[in-house]
């Protein structure tokens, strides 16, 4: 009997070992594109953000944090990522390109695979350079989680030598606790949701002393080098958002909004013959507003913001999407670009379901 079952189980352990000398090369080589599909899978949190561990390699942000193997991944989850990346290793033909990077292929496929986006993951075409061979700036990536909206998802980072990136995270919970983000609190007698609004359209007043802000929903989880954004920003765009997926003007969306809401639509024609009043035409593409990049500090660029804030409160019709364009064209704004691409999965994030479904 013994025989039998050790006949048995020995391909399968051959297999596992085989697999665990294929997970550590790829574990081992710095691809984010691992890290991704180890929280997508349910790893332990600290060795999804660093696979290495699993190996006992000490990284930098983690400093050598000592975590028991039986926590470091649950079986079921390695055995599913051990079959992807033999499926695409196999496919691929190989699994390992040079430096011991995944080739990216491979990566790419299996990013789509278990993110399970299809045809909405849409890559940022960006300029032909890396932000180390700039001079020397400082950038902040940004985001807010007020009250239990959203729970907070570690970046991964990356390292430049040249240029100053921080990742900073506005809240009014004091208990927030991150190992990659800074927690700034900020505390006002106003809602959640305007506090929110407060921190993505005022970084030139939170965030002074950075040359490129680019904000996010605290719904992303940043898997890719975001920072290279701040490429888009040249000497004639100063603000970069992407446009709409699915609607391409104020007036599909004000009564997309109104109808998903469950708003009086006569509410919403109000709001639209408002902006209309006021010499709004209507002809800028409407775009989607979680993920944008600014030049902080310009003047024109700042008073966009705060118009876009005032927009925002006065508006008819709750959150934040309806008042950009309309404040676009009052001001005569000229100096951004609207990028194609997807706010809810491209190289750099992909957007994770929110923690509460509550209007916001």
């Amino acid at each position: 009997m013994k025989k039998i079952i050790l006949t048995i189980l020995t391909p399968f352990f051959c297999f596992l070992s085989l697999e665990l000398q294929r997970l550590r090369k790829y574990c081992t080589a710095g691809c984010t594109n691992i890290s991704v599909a180890m929280h997508q899978l349910s790893f332990f949190t600290p060795v999804a953000n660093n696979p290495s561990i699993i190996f006992g390699i000490a990284v930098e942000q983690n400093k050598g944090e000592n975590i028991p193997l039986w926590r470091s991944f649950s079986l079921v989850a390695f055995l599913k990522l051990s079959i992807i990346l033999g499926f695409f290793n196999n496919r691929q033909g190989r699994s390992v390109a040079l430096k011991g990077c995944v080739h990216p292929d491979f990566a790419t496929d299996m990013r789509r695979l278990l993110h399970g986006v299809g045809n909405n993951h849409i890559e940022y075409q960006l300029p032909k350079k890396n932000i180390d061979s700039l001079p020397s700036k400082r950038i902040c990536i940004y985001s807010a989680l007020f009250g239990d909206y959203d729970q907070i998802h570690e970046p991964v980072l990356f390292h430049h030598p040249n240029v100053t990136v921080d990742y900073i995270m506005f809240s009014n919970n004091p208990s927030l606790k991150s190992s990659n983000w800074q927690i700034r609190q900020l505390h006002d007698n106003c809602s959640n949701a305007i506090l929110s609004r407060k921190v993505r359209m005022f970084p030139h007043l939170l965030l002074p002393d950075y040359d490129i802000c680019i904000y996010v929903d605290a719904s992303v989880f940043i898997y890719g080098d975001i920072a290279q954004l701040s490429l888009i920003i040249d000497d004639w765009t100063t603000f970069a958002v992407t446009k709409h997926a699915a609607r391409s003007s104020v007036h599909e969306e004000i009564f997309a909004f109104a109808t998903n809401m469950n708003i009086d639509k006569e509410i919403a024609q109000k709001q639209y013959d408002i902006y209309i009043a006021n010499g709004f035409k209507d002809d800028i593409h409407l775009t989607e507003n979680g993920l944008f990049i600014v030049r902080n500090n310009d003047p024109e660029t700042m008073e966009l913001m705060e118009s876009w804030y005032d927009g925002y409160r006065n508006c008819l019709l709750p959150g934040d999407q309806l008042p950009l364009q309309p404040t676009m064209s009052k001001l005569k704004f000229s100096k951004y670009k609207l990028l194609d691409g997807s706010v809810w999965c491209n190289q750099f994030l992909m957007v994770l379901p929110h923690k509460k479904s509550t209007t916001h």
